[in-house]
């Protein structure tokens, strides 16, 4: 190979790999989610205090969108939802026994609850008479 062929390929090759040094990483960004949870069927929602996140997000929201709701499912759908919802203690066995279906409305400040998904639930409790959720 000739000097000439040898100096064009390393400058190829030079700036193929300066090009990855160039590549900045996603740089950390706060966001506030919200959200609301309806039991499905009912008149029972809950609509979540606004929290703040943060965290190295790419251009999209839908990084955003699956931190918000991992949150969400982690927190409140764990069990914790139920005590918030204000069911009457005459209509808490019987949720208590079938669980429900919820159906929670979310999003972050720039796409405020443009997302949705619904989740199966049971209370975590003692199914004999009227009683407070745990």
């Amino acid at each position: 190979m000739s000097k000439s062929k040898m100096s064009v390929a390393l400058v190829v090759i030079v700036g193929f790999f300066s090009s990855f040094a160039s590549v900045k990483p996603a740089q950390a960004r706060t966001w506030t989610c919200n959200g609301t949870i309806a039991l499905t069927g009912t008149s029972y929602s809950y609509a979540l205090t606004p929290w703040q996140m943060s965290g190295p997000v790419p251009g999209s929201g839908a990084d955003r969108e699956k931190r918000c709701k991992e949150r969400i499912q982690s927190d409140w759908l764990n069990g914790a939802i139920w005590a918030k919802l204000g069911i009457p203690a005459a209509a808490q066995n019987s949720y208590c026994q079938s669980g429900g279906t919820f159906r929670v409305d979310y999003g972050f400040d720039k796409r405020p609850k443009d997302w949705n998904f619904t989740q199966s639930g049971k209370p975590n409790c003692k199914c004999a008479g009227p009683m407070v959720f745990q």
